[in-house]
Parts: C-alpha cells; structure tokens; sequence
C-alpha cells in the first residue's frame, strides 16, 4: 500500500528530532498520538516539547 507524504506523522521534540526509538511513522495522528501517550509520560513530553508532526512540514514539502 502507497501513501502520500502529506498523510505520514511522526513524533519529534522541541528541536525537530525524530524522537522514536524503533523510527515509527504513522498513518493515522490518532495513532501518532496514543503511541506516544503509551511511551513518554505528560511531564517528559512537555519537558522535551514532544509532539506529533506532519512528516511533510518537518520535510518542508508544501
């Protein structure tokens, strides 16, 4: 199955890392999000600015 760029999230921090460690990129920011709730706890997350992104405006592709 194909995908578009502009339909892929993925989790980075303040600094646009990408933040997973096994390098998940997810189809659905509902996915996204509940990923990251189950891996980085409220206080990390809003220490690091964990969040999830648009793999096309971390890329910069419009």
């Amino acid at each position: 199955m194909r995908y578009l760029i502009t339909d892929l999230y993925v989790i980075i921090d303040s600094n646009d890392n990408l933040v997973d460690p096994y390098g998940y990129v997810f189809i659905d920011k509902r996915d996204a999000s509940t990923h990251m709730t189950n891996n980085w706890d409220k206080k990390t997350q809003k220490e690091d600015g964990i969040k999830v992104s648009k793999l096309s405006d971390l890329l910069g592709v419009v």
